[in-house]
């Protein structure tokens, strides 16, 4: 008898740690995110309207937490697409800031006469507007922002100093196309050799650093390659330093926004480079090329470029109000063509959207309930800043979900993610989905706790989130 007796109790605890996990389904609630959604949009509004929160364990359907928006919310299945930093580490807590792709339905949209173009906020990540984004172009002497990184890089790692000389051999003193006009066999500065391919996009220069880094230009062209791949930018192939015409030398304009984004980020010590007004050298004096400069709209950098193959195009970043947002236009026909769209395109990415900032790094989001864990609930955090981008006029109209399972199991290690919140607002074509992470690991409990969870459970549901 009492062997019968324990196997019925064993029979009943095996069933019994197992029903949490039986009815383990997915749930969203928008209560308990709705205090840090409640700033977006009050930060020049502060009658936001408060929603009441249920500690229930049926979770009920997002509301919005400002005013009323008579649009439904989008399906999940439209969920943005969450691309990985260039400079993202394994470490789930990088400093580096998500990069958040998301389009935009509103008016007042420039046209625009290029054949390629990508305009991002560097903040949010959020792309305002992209027209064939990912075709291959030629990339002109735009891509020589990505041989001055490359250069850069090999400085801060100590490989080269910037009063290092090099001597101008003789296939970059007769390379053809823009000059900073050296002269065969000169000894010139790492240093002037790029300013000389920032300010006056010297070919000459370009081929001289990179002859005398790599030994030749096909093998510093290989390495540049595999060095813009390593930031993300994987659909670019570079046949030389300068972006003369070549058929193999080719990018895309959001590869170029994800160099020139790089070049900002990861060198901000010489960014100022980039918005020099003019460059000296063998007694030349030389405006930069980039006119975009002297327009008055907040631009600081970054580079121009032109061939008969890719057209006109530039890669420009300017700054308003504390945002900063990057544009890549090309295939223009002429200078002046160019200048226009980037010039209206650049006002109107800065004047009719403003940011958010969302959530911290780090920062307590939400405590999610763990099943059969030493610990009875996880805190959710983000591993990124994350900042969203509306247009001014639509602020106001942003819903928000936190979706999760439940039972949470344990184990759980740092850095798993556990749930994502889900952004939606009538300005998104797409909603916005935001990983949340473990901010602690969970391990699993003993028998004794596990049985305990059970029971909770049969008698009381399951546990709800707490802010």
């Amino acid at each position: 008898m009492e062997k019968h007796s324990s196997r019925a109790i064993l029979i009943f605890a095996a069933i019994l740690l197992c029903c949490p996990f039986c009815a383990q389904r997915s749930f969203c609630s928008s209560p308990t995110i709705e205090a840090v959604l409640r700033n977006v949009g009050a930060e020049k509004k502060k009658s936001a309207k408060k929603t009441k929160s249920k500690r229930s364990s049926k979770r009920r359907a997002a509301e919005p937490v400002e005013d009323q928006a008579a649009e439904q919310p989008l399906p999940p299945s439209a969920a943005a697409t969450i691309e990985e930093d260039p400079n993202k580490t394994d470490d789930p807590f990088d400093d580096q800031a998500d990069v958040i792709s998301s389009n935009y339905s509103i008016p007042n949209l420039p046209s625009t006469l290029a054949k390629q173009a990508i305009l991002v906020d560097t903040s949010s990540g959020a792309i305002l507007f992209e027209k064939n984004a990912d075709m291959s172009m030629a990339p002109s002497s735009m891509s020589k922002i990505a041989t001055v990184c490359y250069v850069l890089g090999k400085v801060r790692a100590g490989e080269l100093q910037l009063d290092t000389t090099f001597s101008v051999p003789a296939s970059a003193y007769r390379k053809e196309g823009s000059t900073m006009f050296l002269k065969q066999g000169q000894d010139v500065s790492v240093h002037d050799l790029l300013l000389g391919i920032i300010i006056t996009s010297g070919n000459d220069a370009a081929s001289t650093i990179a002859i005398r880094i790599a030994g030749s230009e096909d093998a510093f062209s290989e390495d540049l390659t595999c060095f813009v791949h390593s930031i993300g930018a994987t659909n670019s192939t570079f046949t030389n330093a300068s972006g003369l015409p070549d058929p193999l030398h080719q990018t895309t304009a959001r590869d170029l926004y994800i160099i020139a984004k790089y070049a900002i980020e990861a060198f901000p010590e010489y960014y100022s480079w980039y918005s020099q007004p003019s460059f000296s050298f063998n007694n030349v004096t030389q405006k930069n090329r980039n006119t975009l400069l002297t327009q008055d709209i907040g631009c600081d950098g970054l580079k121009p470029g032109r061939t008969q193959a890719g057209g006109f195009g530039t890669v420009a970043s300017a700054h308003k109000n504390g945002r900063r947002v990057i544009l890549v236009v090309n295939g223009y026909k002429s200078e002046r063509d160019l200048n226009k769209d980037a010039k209206a395109l650049l006002l109107w990415g800065l004047g009719e959207f403003e940011n958010s900032h969302l959530f911290k790094a780090g920062a307590p989001i939400v405590r999610l309930p763990v099943w059969y864990g030493k610990e009875s609930y996880v805190t959710a955090v983000v591993d990124k800043d994350i900042a969203l981008t509306l247009p001014k006029t639509h602020l106001r109209a942003v819903r928000g979900e936190l979706c999760y399972d439940i039972p949470l199991a344990s184990p759980i290690r740092k850095g798993d993610q556990v749930g994502e919140v889900l952004i939606t607002s009538s300005a998104l074509t797409e909603p916005i989905v935001i990983p949340l992470r473990a901010a602690i690991s969970v391990e699993e409990a003993g028998f004794f706790k596990k049985v305990g969870d059970s029971f909770r459970y049969l008698l009381w549901g399951g546990r709800v989130p707490e802010k």
